[in-house]
């Protein structure tokens, strides 16, 4: 086999990355305009899409050609969400295939939280537990534990508190995981579900663990209701469960007979009022 010709072979090999690189560039630039100034988003969604196929073909540049499909992804959300769903997953595979998870966590976040507030609760599983997976890789302790806690919370959500707290227990062999904040909020909010307390689950989802968590996983928390108990039935305050139910005890709406007492409360307040005013009538005073 001849080599003569390698240097050629390595300079053509060069100029067609430079060509795939300018090209990515390009349809960055197409995206940003579309985006920017066009407000079409859809559009943008498209260039930074192909952007990222070229930059991820150019063998040297995996972290930009992740996020161009994250921005991708974030283009679709309110066009096409299953579209969005599945560039956002796009991203997370270039970096895991990549080995580049260590880039790539604040995308597994945001794909998450995107998930939680579709109630695509399923899926939001299924990316904690490949975050978890990278958070171990990495040796991410502080990370592993607020996905942990994430994990139990999607769970419950589903209304499945018996997996979540089989996961408790696999999560507890973790030594880490039991000395931190996390598993101490999880460890009360489960207990809430034990003994089916609302009024505890409401105490326990206030925890600073939970404040720690994304927006949309801590909006996941506020949510919680033990096995039994619904929060629309009387209008309950999540805040404030027994302060809203005893104003709710006291409405004449859910106790007639306190509607009743107001009321002859009030006829006898009328009553007495009438009585004063005819005595005060009879004393004329010398007048008349």
């Amino acid at each position: 086999m001849s080599l003569g010709n390698l240097p050629l072979a390595e300079d053509f090999v060069k100029s067609a990355k430079k060509a795939l690189y300018f090209s990515a560039k390009a349809h960055e630039s197409a995206a940003k305009v579309a985006e920017k100034k066009l407000n079409d988003k859809k559009t943008a969604g498209t260039h930074y899409q192909l952007g990222s196929d070229l930059f991820l073909a150019t063998a040297s540049m995996p972290d930009r050609a992740a996020e161009l499909m994250t921005l991708a992804g974030k283009m679709y959300e309110d066009i096409d969400l299953e579209a969005s769903i599945q560039l956002h997953l796009n991203a997370i595979v270039i970096y895991e295939t990549e080995n580049r998870g260590r880039f790539g966590l604040e995308e597994f976040r945001y794909l998450c939280s995107l998930l939680v507030k579709n109630n695509r609760y399923d899926k939001a599983i299924e990316i904690l537990n490949r975050l978890s997976f990278q958070c171990v890789k990495l040796n991410n302790k502080v990370e592993l534990c607020k996905t942990y806690l994430s994990i139990l919370l999607v769970f419950l959500a589903k209304g499945d508190d018996v997996e979540a707290t089989k996961q408790m227990d696999n999560f507890s062999q973790d030594s880490y995981f039991t000395r931190s904040p996390e598993f101490s909020a999880a460890e009360k909010i489960l207990l809430s579900f034990k003994e089916f307390d609302q009024e505890k689950l409401d105490k326990a989802i206030r925890d600073p663990a939970i404040n720690d968590l994304n927006s949309n996983l801590r909006k996941l928390a506020y949510t919680l209701t033990v096995p039994g108990f619904s929060r629309n039935v009387l209008g309950i305050k999540s805040n404030d469960f027994s302060e809203s139910v005893a104003d709710k005890l006291k409405s004449p709406v859910l106790n007639p007979d306190l509607a009743k007492s107001d009321e002859l409360s009030n006829q006898n307040t009328y009553k007495n009022t009438f009585n004063n005013f005819s005595v005060e009538d009879d004393d004329d005073g010398g007048f008349l």
